[in-house]
């Protein structure tokens, strides 16, 4: 039980905040991250940076790990969000809540693959050699390209 609690505690906050970093700067995003750190004080959680990306990494024995990693672009603006989770109910459990954002329209092309309202141009997938991930991209779509 207290798994479950801790388990909500620090990845649902992450879930919802999915695509909603898409588009933020890097200075944003960070921000984000150090609130659900300071939040989440009694979890020992690891966020590291590089040229291109941020990571934040759970690393609580009290917890199932989880890896959420986010890209940027030269211009410093997120443009991909990574999600990687240690088992298959968590991955299931972040998934719905990322699909459940009606904000997205969310709309399945295939097993692995999700698009975006046109207007948002995110595409989810879940790559097939990456078990319990999900990677949702910013994409640069015209409206041809997009039907």
């Amino acid at each position: 039980m207290i798994r479950l609690l801790l388990f909500l505690l620090v990845f649902v906050p992450l879930s919802m905040h999915s695509q909603g970093f898409i588009n933020l700067s890097r200075k944003q995003v960070m921000r984000e991250l150090e609130k659900q750190i300071s939040k989440a004080d009694t979890i020992q959680i690891q966020l590291n940076e590089s040229d291109s990306s941020i990571a934040y990494l759970v690393r609580d024995p009290k917890l199932q790990p989880g890896d959420f990693i986010y890209m940027f672009d030269d211009k410093n603006k997120c443009v991909s969000e990574i999600k990687i989770s240690s088992c298959d109910s968590c991955h299931q459990k972040t998934l719905a809540t990322i699909l459940r954002n009606g904000k997205y329209d969310w709309q399945k092309l295939n097993d692995r693959t999700y698009v975006s309202s046109y207007s948002k141009r995110l595409m989810l997938e879940m790559p097939q050699a990456s078990p319990f991930t999900i990677v949702i991209n910013r994409m640069k779509w015209n409206r041809r390209s997009y039907s």
